[in-house]
C-alpha cells in the first residue's frame, strides 16, 4: 500500500471528505486528492497537521502501525479502526444483541463488558490490553 492509499484509508475511516481533511491540514482539496493518488507527496507541514489530528504519521509513511500506549487507544481511533475493518459500532451492537449505547460506553472506557471488548478486539485485530488500559492503571491515574 502506498502513502496515498494509506492517507485515503485513514481519511475514509475518519468519515472525512478530501476537502475536510485538506482544510484541517492547510491544503486544498486538489492537493489532498493528489496526495491520495500518489501524484504529489505531502510535505512536513502537512504531516505535522496530520499528527495534530492524532493520525499515526509513522503508519502513513511506512505502513507500520505503532503499538497503542499503555493508557489505551483514544475512542476515536478505536472507531476509526472499526470502520477500517469494514463495520461500524452500530453493526457490532446489532450482531451482539446489545444497544448502541452499550457499545459506545465500552469504546469510551465507561463500560466493562468483556464480551464486547473481546469482539471489538477481534474485529480490529488488536489485543484488548492495547485497546483499553487495565482498570488498575486508570484507577491510579485518577486518584
Amino acid at each position: 500500500m502506498t502513502i496515498g492509499e494509506r492517507l485515503k484509508e485513514v481519511r475514509e475511516a475518519l468519515g472525512m471528505t478530501q476537502e475536510e481533511l485538506g482544510n484541517k491540514c492547510g491544503v486544498t482539496m486538489r492537493s489532498q486528492r493528489n496526495y491520495e493518488r500518489g501524484k504529489q507527496q505531502p510535505d512536513a507541514q502537512y504531516l505535522k497537521e496530520i499528527a495534530l489530528l492524532e493520525i499515526d504519521v509513522a503508519y502513513i509513511l511506512t505502513g507500520e502501525k505503532k503499538e497503542a500506549p499503555i493508557t489505551g487507544m483514544h475512542p476515536e481511533q478505536i472507531k476509526a479502526d472499526i470502520r477500517i475493518a469494514g463495520t461500524t459500532p452500530a453493526k457490532i451492537a446489532e450482531e451482539l444483541g446489545v444497544t448502541r449505547s452499550t457499545v459506545s460506553q465500552v469504546i469510551h472506557g465507561r463500560g466493562t463488558s468483556e464480551r464486547i471488548q473481546q469482539y471489538i478486539s477481534e474485529v480490529i485485530d488488536k489485543p484488548v490490553s492495547l485497546i483499553w488500559a487495565p482498570r488498575e492503571l486508570l484507577a491510579r491515574k485518577y486518584k
